[in-house]
């Protein structure tokens, strides 16, 4: 047990932590870390985190108000600080550019070149032109007439 105890010490030591102090929020701003709300109680407590990128940010009213992203290292110990009511040290909102829990969208081109359906098209023309070349170019053409009489000459026979 004192073993383990003792390992368990070295890992939390790597492990990061950030303490998040935003002051002037309003009881009905919601409070987000990673995407995940934050109950405004929990302001002021060490939160233990996977090394990496992370992301706090304030909705008011909701409308994205303003965001802050940081990187977090083995062992690192953060204490970020902000006031909501001025926005000092925050990134104000911007709808055309952030997106709060999902990515910017892609622009998509007008051009009919960037279409996938234009280009299985074109694929289904090309690949029916080979194979309509090479039928008709290995064909043999057969006799078009076949039997055992001269042409010209019909002759019925009874029985």
């Amino acid at each position: 047990l004192p073993l383990a105890q003792q390992s368990l010490r070295k890992v939390r030591k790597r492990i990061p932590s950030v303490r998040l102090i935003v002051r002037g929020l309003r009881p009905r701003d919601h409070l987000q870390l990673d995407h995940e709300l934050l109950d405004h109680r929990l302001l002021n407590e060490i939160f233990l985190l996977n090394p990496g990128k992370h992301r706090v940010s304030i909705t008011r009213d909701g409308y994205p108000q303003r965001w802050h992203r940081f990187f977090l290292h083995d062992k690192d110990t953060k204490r970020i600080q902000f006031d909501a009511r001025s926005g000092r040290g925050w990134k104000p909102f911007n709808a055309a550019h952030d997106h709060v829990g999902k990515a910017p969208a892609k622009k998509k081109s007008d051009s009919i070149f960037a279409s996938p359906i234009f280009w299985s098209i074109v694929g289904v023309l090309v690949v029916g032109g080979i194979v309509t070349a090479v039928v008709l170019a290995t064909r043999d053409e057969e006799e078009p007439f076949t039997g055992n009489a001269p042409p010209g000459r019909i002759e019925i026979s009874r029985f």
